[in-house]
């Protein structure tokens, strides 16, 4: 296992990162997560999540020092489930989260353009849960969401 497993890290590929067009959040379990950092947009500001990072907590202050308009969530899943670090977020927790989740957004709100919250996950958006997940969720962040089992063929990812 290596650092990234374990920790919170952040890796900027953008020269101006606090006006960066898209940020990535990447948990370390992803198959060749390494390799994702690596392909991000230029553009992109890219944090990996670990096993021992409060995934929630940290995509929470990542996102209210930022007027990011397009985020990626890129982990494991399942219908109507996501994990993120040592947090899981699906139905069952979304309420739990409820609060820090609908600050995600908040700094992009004034724009024109509404938010993108992209997630890449296995089956996240299947099913009745995964459906029921997908719009609780939209409805929690405000944003345009799109889920998608392959972040391989995403455009933020060279």
């Amino acid at each position: 296992m290596n650092s990234l497993s374990r920790q919170f890290s952040e890796h900027i590929k953008s020269s101006d990162y606090l006006a960066s067009k898209a940020i990535i959040f990447i948990d370390s379990r992803v198959s060749r997560c390494d390799y994702l950092v690596q392909q991000a947009t230029p553009e992109a500001r890219v944090f990996v999540l670990g096993l021992l990072a409060d995934g929630i907590n940290a995509i929470t202050h990542t996102l209210n020092s930022s007027a990011c308009q397009a985020v990626a969530l890129v982990c494991l899943g399942a219908p109507g489930c996501l994990y993120l670090g040592r947090d899981e977020l699906s139905l069952n927790t979304l309420i739990q989260h409820e609060s820090k989740i609908k600050t995600w957004f908040q700094l992009a709100r004034p724009s024109l353009v509404k938010p993108q919250l992209n997630l890449y996950g296995n089956n996240v958006a299947a099913g009745d849960v995964g459906t029921e997940f997908f719009h609780k969720l939209r409805s929690v962040t405000g944003a345009e969401i799109a889920a998608s089992s392959n972040v391989y063929r995403s455009g933020i990812f060279n």
